[in-house]
């Protein structure tokens, strides 16, 4: 079970700002437009969590062998995770956030995108996986085949649909 992140970063719909707490208590309030005292904020952490007006995720810093590390959003629903790159300390922006908080809060999990798309509107089975090879299989006279590619991050992903005899 991971553990419960000790900042958040909460937007206030009524003050119109964002408040920063720590271990549950109000610490700092950032105006949309500080970005420098926020960036001063995230140079002494490691993660946080965000709610902002799109959406919400838990923000990481993961460290690498070169340079001081880059940051990432995650967000986890039907216990599937998906993590995306927000950059360097520079580059991690309110407005970087709400754009990934956004994305990552209305993509659905692949498996959950097939169960709620009703048959009608599908081809066979649709799925959403991972591939290397993009070449048409069989499997006891079903084919499946990739429909479609789109990039997320740096890996691409192929759309195959499974028609069934």
């Amino acid at each position: 079970m991971p553990k419960p992140l000790l900042h958040a970063l909460i937007w206030s719909h009524e003050q119109k700002h964002y408040k920063l707490y720590s271990h549950g208590q109000p610490e700092q309030c950032f105006p949309p437009g500080d970005e420098q005292a926020f960036s001063r904020w995230l140079d002494g952490h490691t993660a946080f969590a965000f709610e902002g007006q799109a959406g919400r995720i838990s923000v990481l810093k993961e460290a690498r062998s070169r340079g001081t590390g880059y940051w990432y959003a995650y967000r986890t629903q039907n216990r599937h995770t998906r993590k995306r790159y927000l950059g360097r300390t520079a580059q991690v922006t309110f407005a970087r956030l709400e754009q990934e908080a956004k994305v990552l809060d209305s993509s659905p999990a692949p498996l959950a995108m097939a169960k709620t798309s009703p048959l009608s509107e599908q081809k066979g089975i649709c799925f959403c996986r991972k591939w290397k090879d993009h070449a048409a299989l069989s499997m006891d006279g079903c084919i499946l085949e990739a429909t479609g590619k789109w990039e997320q991050g740096r890996r691409t992903r192929t759309r195959c649909c499974l028609a069934l005899p």
